[in-house]
């Protein structure tokens, strides 16, 4: 005969399931799971279902960025990194990304304009240049290629391209470091000032 003790147990395992099973319904059902399935915070389920358990390193940057008209960044962005933002509306956007590891949120409703020097990634080789080389021109966004070239006082092969507010993104590699000689103006880094402009600006960061 099942003993009270073992009844509460058992009957606080199907509540404690239901919870679950509920918490996580509502998630799928308003599309609203906390990460996706190209989340770097995934479980092996399906769905990530709950309990969830964060694998590796749980720490990522988070970069929110100003934006003019959410809508044409999201279109950017997709091209850049190649999938959808995990939620979006018409004044906000987020994409959760694995490659590389960053919680990017695009909003609008500030009135206001982020602008930085730029924007990079850092990659490990020039076999990852040529990867994201073909698939930026695919896409049709490449606007600059530098090879060997020397700027931060380091040797880099870099590949530059713009967001639509104007913020220069770069994808590099790092050959070699350089001596820290001088100012950094003096290392010839440059950046691309916009889509579709040839001048560069000085590097300052």
């Amino acid at each position: 005969m099942a003993t009270f003790q073992n009844v509460t147990q058992a009957a606080a395992r199907v509540i404690g399931w239901a919870r679950a099973t509920s918490r996580f319904s509502y998630f799928v059902r308003h599309d609203l799971r906390p990460f996706r399935e190209f989340s770097v915070y995934r479980d092996e389920g399906r769905y990530g279902a709950f309990p969830f358990t964060r694998k590796g390193n749980p720490m990522r940057p988070h970069l929110s960025l100003d934006v003019r008209n959410v809508p044409a960044s999201v279109v950017f962005y997709q091209k850049v990194f190649g999938v959808a933002p995990q939620k979006q509306t018409a004044d906000y956007a987020k994409f959760d990304l694995t490659a590389p590891a960053l919680n990017l949120a695009l909003v609008s409703s500030t009135g206001r304009v982020s602008a930085v020097n730029h924007l990079g990634i850092e990659v490990e080789s020039v076999d990852d240049i040529a990867m994201w080389k073909q698939k930026l021109l695919e896409r049709g966004i490449l606007e600059k290629v530098e090879e060997g070239t020397e700027c931060c006082f380091a040797r880099q092969d870099k590949l530059w391209f713009t967001d639509p507010d104007g913020n220069p993104w770069e994808v590099f590699t790092v050959h070699e470091q350089l001596a820290v000689e001088g100012s950094l103006a003096q290392t010839g880094c440059c950046a691309p000032k916009g889509k579709g402009v040839s001048e560069l600006t000085t590097c300052t960061v």
